[in-house]
């Protein structure tokens, strides 16, 4: 007995425990998974941040680079075209003090220019000036040198007539030593001859880059600090200036080719990187292309931000997940000592509820069979509701297309009959009036087939169309005036045949934001209506057009009116369902209408209102009222 006891009440507190297990862990791992989602999205944020500022400082250092290129590519055209230099160079021989001054005169007006040259196509320079803030030194004729083994010299003369050449950016070398302070130096060319009227040859420019560096330099912030490297793998530009111009400096060593291979390879495959690791820094680049159309890489430019700055991001983060996650932890042992002792006083209360709880399931049981068989009464009332309908659809289609099927036999029939008397003919002897009889026959037969098939291919369409298809239309802002303008114009050779004048008062300022080509078959459809069942043939009479704003809501309203004889009582409260008509006789089908409501219901999501007699009891009114803007709807 006492061990029974024992067992039995040890048995609650085992529950207990188990029960609160998974609790226990929800509270251990839920702190765990938000402080990693917020390191995470902590991180994102950061790194989109640091994204931006790199592509921002990317685009500016492109736009002060190829303003500096324009400058240049300016300069030289100027140069290549002036007047008096085409003179001085055409001497002879060539007066070379007139083509200094001209030099002299660029130097004033243009920063930057370290020299400037006009070689002959052989490669020997003809005149030379060098230049300094201070002005410039002409050089004898003496000292002018051959530049015909110069890759730029070999490079220029050989690119076509009026393109320029640029040559890679290097450091400027006088006399076989670098030039110190560094001139980062970049030569660009341009041959002479018939197109500029000057002797041929080939003028070369010196630029100084030292300013232009300098501003990219300006551009470093403690985030971001800008980077350029040559196609050779070597800076140009480093925040650690002893890292620039490692080829010639005779620094193998200071080529990112060498420090990091793999990058480098990705940076030659890619034209734009974005948020890519790099000692674990981040870094963003881009190709510069000197010539935009030129598939040419001149250099590299990257944006990097510090391995310490990235680093720092990290443990920010990580210190505010860590915060949470330890605050979510206490609040979750706090919970789950509180429910540990309402879990102790709702187990006493089961017991008590337990038999309440069968008693409830019976009720429950018995409610369930009721609603069961209500539902099943519910969906025969459906299906007997559906299958009407589609008898209904059959039965009008079955009708619609008795007509032109049967005339289409009848055709069909009387050429089977035509061909065997022609083959009776051939085998008697066909006489010449006989064929031209058959051929009569046939060409008639033929028109009646066309006429009748003709009408079955539009009544398939037109019942196609009762299924609304919105996928062909895209929303747009449009004007309902312009709109019922276009579809007046189209439906002219139609009003031509009655003597209804249409009136189009819709005002000219109002715009919707909706389907135009919807809303244009739904004006089409019922002013053919009017047209067809308001007014005889012959009968005069008007339709108008207009528009109604509802004050204090975002709904148009666009009413059509006519004065014709207006709709039957039998047929109005059924007007807009399908294969509804009063002249089914004359080929009509009855879905105008139909396809009207589904139109301005499900895809322009308005209501209509149809209003029969208006005034003098005749006319009819339709009002339709759509909201200045809709939401896209995908509906097939």
């Amino acid at each position: 007995m006492a061990r029974r006891f024992m067992t039995t009440e040890r048995t609650p507190a085992r529950k207990q425990v188990l029960f609160h297990l998974p609790l226990l862990a929800a509270v251990l791992i839920v702190p765990l998974l938000v402080g990693t989602l917020i390191y995470v999205n902590r991180m994102t944020s950061e790194n989109q941040i640091i994204q931006n500022q790199q592509d921002r400082m990317l685009g500016i250092a492109l736009s002060l680079i190829h303003s500096q290129l324009g400058d240049m590519s300016h300069t030289l055209y100027l140069l290549a075209n002036d007047r008096l230099l085409r003179k001085a160079l055409s001497e002879q021989p060539i007066d070379r003090d007139s083509a200094h001054e001209v030099f002299f005169s660029f130097n004033t007006a243009i920063d930057s220019l370290t020299q400037i040259r006009w070689l002959s196509p052989s490669g020997m320079e003809q005149v030379r000036v060098d230049l300094t803030d201070q002005g410039g030194v002409p050089t004898p004729e003496h000292r002018l040198q051959d530049k015909s083994q110069r890759y730029y010299f070999i490079n220029g003369i050989n690119t076509p007539p009026g393109e320029i050449y640029f040559s890679p950016l290097d450091l400027n070398v006088e006399w076989g030593e670098i030039v110190i302070p560094f001139e980062p130096t970049i030569r660009i060319t341009l041959k002479t001859g018939e197109q500029n009227q000057m002797p041929p040859g080939l003028l070369v420019i010196n630029y100084n880059l030292a300013r232009l560096m300098e501003d990219l330099r300006q551009l470093n912030t403690n985030q971001v600090q800008l980077m350029i490297v040559n196609p050779n793998g070597y800076w140009t530009l480093h925040p650690d200036r002893d890292k620039e111009w490692g080829a010639q400096r005779e620094q193998p060593g200071n080529t990112l080719a060498r420090i990091s291979p793999k990058f480098w390879n990705q940076l030659k495959t890619q034209e734009v990187m974005a948020g890519h690791s790099f000692y674990d820094g981040i870094v963003s680049s881009q190709v510069l292309h000197v010539q935009p159309l030129s598939k040419t890489i001149n250099a590299y430019l990257l944006a990097m931000t510090p391995r310490a700055l990235v680093q720092e991001m990290r443990l920010k983060a990580a210190g505010q997940a860590a915060a949470v996650a330890l605050v979510l932890l206490v609040i979750g042992g706090i919970v789950l000592w509180r429910e540990y002792r309402q879990q102790r006083t709702m187990m006493g209360l089961n017991a008590q509820l337990a038999e309440d709880k069968k008693a409830l399931e019976q009720a429950g049981k018995r409610q369930k069979d009721l609603m069961s068989q209500q539902q099943l009464l519910q969906q025969d009332l459906v299906q007997a509701s559906k299958l009407s309908s589609l008898g209904m659809m059959v039965a009008g289609v079955a009708h619609e297309l008795n007509t032109p099927i049967g005339g289409a036999m009848l055709a069909v029939s009387r050429q089977q009959r035509d061909l065997e008397a022609l083959q009776q003919g051939f085998d008697e002897g066909l006489s010449r009036s006989a064929f031209l009889t058959y051929l009569e026959d046939t060409r008639h037969g033929n028109h009646l087939l066309q006429l009748n098939l003709g009408r079955c291919a539009e009544l398939v369409r037109s019942f196609k169309r009762l299924a609304v298809d919105r996928a062909n239309e895209e929303i747009i802002e449009f004007s309902p005036r312009q709109v019922a303008e276009d579809l007046l114009i189209s439906l002219e050779p139609e009003l031509k045949q009655h003597s209804v004048v249409i009136e189009d008062q819709i005002e000219a300022d109002l715009s919707l934001e909706s389907y135009p080509g919807v809303l244009s078959q739904v004006l089409q459809n019922l002013l053919t209506n009017a047209l067809d069942h308001g007014f005889e043939p012959s009968e005069p009479g008007r339709i108008t057009l207009s528009t109604q704003a509802e004050p204090g809501q975002q709904r148009l309203a666009i009413i059509v009116e006519d004065n014709g004889r207006g709709i039957s009582p039998d047929i109005r409260p059924r007007i807009f369902d399908p294969f509804v008509t009063s002249r089914r006789g004359r080929g009509n089908t009855g879905l105008g209408l139909n396809l009207v409501h589904q139109w301005v219901t499900q895809v322009l999501e308005g209501d209509i209102e149809v209003a029969s007699p208006c005034k003098d009891g005749r006319g009819t009114r339709f009002t339709l009222w759509l909201p200045l803007a809709i939401e896209r709807v995908d509906v097939t």
